[in-house]
């Protein structure tokens, strides 16, 4: 009884002292961004879109992105954002629709709902990094707002995102969660898969989309990174620190980090997964050779 009271309370604890120190950090960025003077300030949204060097992870989500969100908020001289307001529940799965017959309305869609951040950090001469998985039918927007973004593409072996999609019910309740889900608009049958296959379904489609951009973008600017060596290796952390244009953080510090889970759930591990399913993503085989 007195152990479960400690650790409740020890949990409210971090998380006041997690509110009051973004309180704080917001605080004084906004301070910064409200005293900032440029003489061509009409011009300042121009001169951030050409400039700045945001880096934009692309992924499925349940991948990591908790995780790398909080490794990189221990450097300094970055504002990383996971959760970022809009989160573009909705409009994700838009993009993903319209991305190519209305890419002037998603470019705008996108320039709108992220542009502060960016310019928020451009001022204070901080790297952005946004770690949403709701910006990646996005990516060839933001490639043509930011001609110096980067991107990072975050893979999860799909029997263990398959896993933790079932544990959250993906496709089955119709929460918010799944407002944003893809799916196939012209398979007929999509009613009758099971939730393993949509979610395997949900898996190809996001990384296939993501190669396809990777393969229209030009050398070296976007950087593949497996989850589970993510989660493994610290030189993998310090590879994506110095794409992104930070110092590594020590390797001693790294591992800790890497140590303590976040974002995690239970589940009943990775599931088995049936020939069925492992033939709706043939994408697999490139990442995780049998």
């Amino acid at each position: 009884m007195l152990k479960e009271y400690y650790h409740k309370s020890l949990d409210i604890l971090r998380k006041w002292w997690n509110q009051n120190r973004q309180f704080f950090s917001e605080e004084t960025e906004r301070r910064a961004v409200y005293t900032y003077k440029d003489p061509n300030i009409d011009k300042l949204h121009e001169r951030v879109l050409r400039d700045a060097s945001p880096c934009f992870v692309l992924s499925t989500g349940r991948a990591g992105t908790a995780l790398l969100t909080k490794i990189l908020s221990h450097h300094k001289g970055v504002r990383v954002e996971h959760n970022p307001i809009p989160e573009l529940t909705f409009h994700s799965a838009y993009a993903y629709r319209h991305w190519q017959d209305k890419a002037d309305l998603c470019k705008a869609m996108i320039d709108a709902a992220r542009y502060e951040y960016v310019r928020n950090a451009f001022i204070r001469n901080e790297a952005f990094v946004e770690s949403n998985p709701r910006i990646t039918f996005f990516a060839y927007q933001l490639a043509e707002l930011f001609p110096k973004a980067r991107f990072i593409h975050l893979i999860r072996h799909p029997a263990d995102f398959i896993a933790s999609g079932m544990a959250r019910n993906w496709y089955l309740e119709g929460r918010i969660r799944d407002e944003g889900k893809i799916k196939p608009e012209q398979l007929k049958d999509w009613e009758k898969w099971s939730q393993a296959d949509k979610i395997a379904w949900l898996w190809q489609e996001t990384n296939a989309f993501i190669e396809e951009f990777k393969e229209q973008s030009r050398k070296g600017r976007v950087l593949t990174v497996r989850s589970e060596d993510f989660f493994s290796d610290t030189k993998i952390s310090s590879e994506i620190a110095m794409f992104i244009g930070l110092k590594p953080l020590p390797e001693r510090e790294l591992a800790r980090l890497i140590r303590k889970p976040v974002n995690a759930q239970r589940s009943k591990g990775r599931v088995e997964l049936s020939v069925g399913t492992l033939e709706k993503m043939p994408l697999m085989g490139r990442y995780y050779p049998i």
